[in-house]
């Protein structure tokens, strides 16, 4: 009996590492139990594998019954590192609506949007940066996207991450501005910040990189937009006389 499911196991991670979606689409609605989040010694797991392949079937059916999206090799590496690096934009769109975390990151510090960029995946970048990949991360060596980008001299890509950068860095000074209402003005620039993830959706988070206290009279608390909030120090902006 025991060697029959583990032969039944077998045949299933077969199935799923040769794209066979009938087949393991069956398994799954078997009355049988398969272990959809298995991994092996390096914690590859069976949706790790079909989203380096690309097969964009079985990655939905297997978060669809339970796979974890986010789940990490014992290095830190993501399925959607892996969609990333194998240039499957489909396989990386589908996977971020199916909740992975884009700003997930190896034990080396690498992401999936640094990864993007030194495989050259102009699609993939543009696709991540518009959901919110943090462009300020940097890895173990120091580098950022960015970084990696002028080192490599990708220039289209470069371009990409700076235009993604300034047009964000405008539209967030402007709601800065819209916000303080001539009640306060910004004494010192407020960009360079650590900002994730800051996209073109509704909801963003702005980290600062030094700490404040929200309570105390050093801090103005500043909502922006309807879902974020902005906590400008007394040494960045001044109070203006009503």
């Amino acid at each position: 009996m025991i060697k029959n499911v583990a032969f039944l196991a077998d045949k299933f991670r077969q199935a799923v590492m040769e794209g066979d979606y009938d087949l393991v689409r069956r398994a799954l609605d078997s009355s049988k139990k398969f272990g959809v989040e298995d991994a092996d010694d390096m914690g590859i797991t069976l949706l790790m594998y079909s989203a380096q392949n690309g097969y964009d079937d079985i990655v939905e059916l297997l978060v669809n019954n339970k796979a974890n999206v986010n789940a990490q090799m014992k290095n830190g590496t993501t399925s959607l590192m892996l969609a990333c690096e194998h240039a499957h934009i489909c396989t990386v769109a589908l996977m971020v609506e199916l909740g992975a975390n884009i700003n997930l990151v190896q034990n080396t510090g690498e992401t999936a949007l640094m990864k993007a960029v030194r495989r050259g995946h102009k699609q993939i970048v543009r696709f991540l940066l518009e959901n919110g990949a943090n462009f300020s991360e940097q890895n173990s060596s120091g580098y950022t996207a960015l970084s990696y980008a002028k080192m490599m001299r990708l220039t289209e890509i470069e371009d990409i991450i700076v235009d993604h950068i300034n047009r964000l860095t405008a539209e967030f000074d402007k709601q800065v501005q819209v916000t303080l209402n001539n009640t306060a003005k910004i004494t010192s620039a407020l960009f360079p910040l650590q900002c994730f993830p800051l996209s073109d959706g509704e909801k963003f988070v702005v980290n600062f990189k030094h700490e404040l206290q929200t309570n105390t009279p050093e801090t103005v608390p500043c909502p922006i937009l309807s879902k974020a909030k902005l906590v400008i120090s007394a040494y960045k902006a001044q109070l203006l006389e009503m």
